[in-house]
């Protein structure tokens, strides 16, 4: 269970802090039901609440310094996350943005990354599929590991270039 002032990754709101463990006063909600009141701190003006019970479907624990640069250095030995079939790519980077798990969303941003390049050099126009994944996960990827490293998203890019070289 987490704890008021923990921070946390939340699919489709990026690291989030608990600001408190919350009764919803709504009619069709059980007000027994207790509700882990989420800001994001990408935009502190939004409030997201996931039930305690069913968090762990949820939310994961922010990952550290030394945890985001673990993930960094493994980017080049993760495998691409290679489907062909459109729908199913698809459903699986949905999937993958869902889990908030760091390695999967590596695996599919390097799927996309390779699918670019060879449309691009086929004279193919790029999937706005992928196109729209790619920024999704890259953005969470980079708010998460900027966050544990005490960084600005912006820098993240070069910064793992670097790394990884």
């Amino acid at each position: 269970m987490f704890k008021v002032n923990d921070y946390v990754m939340k699919a489709n709101h990026g690291v989030c802090r608990i600001k408190d463990i919350v009764h919803l006063d709504m009619p069709s909600i059980d007000k027994k039901k207790r509700f882990y009141y989420l800001v994001p701190v990408d935009d502190e003006n939004m409030k997201v609440y996931v039930p305690v019970d069913t968090a762990e479907q949820f939310l994961r624990a922010v990952m550290g310094a030394e945890e985001a640069m673990d993930c960094i250095l493994a980017m080049k030995s993760i495998d691409s996350a290679w489907i062909a079939n459109e729908k199913q790519r698809e459903s699986f980077y949905k999937e993958a943005l869902k889990s908030c798990d760091p390695l999967q969303i590596i695996a599919i941003i390097k799927n996309m990354f390779e699918r670019k390049q060879e449309r691009l050099s086929n004279g193919k126009m790029v999937m706005a599929v992928d196109e729209k994944y790619f920024r999704i996960a890259e953005e969470q990827l980079f708010s998460e590991l900027a966050f544990a490293l005490g960084m600005k998203k912006e820098e993240m890019l070069s910064f793992i270039q670097m790394k990884i070289e």
